[in-house]
């Protein structure tokens, strides 16, 4: 093996910078393992992003992964509503509720049922109907086994159990487990009247 001294100069230099530069880049690699567990100890502090933005909600402690979604979020608390239907006036707090509401005013139509070919306004209603096609109840009482396709039947369904009667008539004070069935006792002290 040959030592330093019986090199030449240019080849003790040539090794002293691959050494040099092989020492450098194991030192950052090094440096740069160190930074990367420093960040995976490291915690966010809770209700910011990584970027110090606020995404926790002051009034009600939701928290949101982008700020854009908690500036919506707030105009719950304020009541801001920008968007206003020119048809009726009603406001919304955001372009897509907007939307929505307008295909009330609209024959509109645009979810399609594959199986009937029923249109509906709304992607939910339409995907609601579908039950009726696969059959499929997915809400079970837990009571007496019965099951439904929309989970609001199964809450109506669920008074017979408790005996609830949330809609009371303000007339005569008696009292109904559906809305509907109090509407059409609404009509009887509607024919009273002369």
């Amino acid at each position: 093996m040959q030592t330093r001294e019986d090199k030449s100069p240019q080849q003790n230099l040539v090794e002293e910078v691959i050494l040099s530069s092989s020492t450098v880049q194991e030192f950052n690699r090094e440096e740069e393992r160190q930074r990367s567990d420093r960040r995976k100890d490291s915690k966010p502090t809770p209700g910011f992003l990584e970027k110090g933005r606020p995404t926790l909600c002051q009034e009600g402690g939701q928290s949101f992964s982008q700020s854009s979604h908690l500036i919506q979020h707030q105009q719950i608390h304020t009541g801001e509503r920008h968007y206003e239907c020119p048809e009726c006036q009603k406001r919304f707090q955001t372009s897509s509720n907007l939307r929505r509401h307008e295909r009330t005013h609209r024959e509109e139509r645009p979810f399609r049922c594959p199986h009937c070919r029923k249109g509906f306004k709304h992607n939910s209603h339409l995907i609601r109907h579908r039950l009726i096609h696969t059959g499929e109840r997915p809400y079970e009482c837990g009571q007496c086994g019965m099951s439904f396709s929309q989970s609001s039947n199964l809450i109506c369904h669920q008074r017979i159990h408790t005996r609830e009667r949330p809609y009371e008539c303000e007339q005569c004070r008696k009292s109904f487990r559906h809305r509907s069935s109090l509407i059409c006792h609404q009509n009887i002290h509607a024919e009273e009247r002369p």
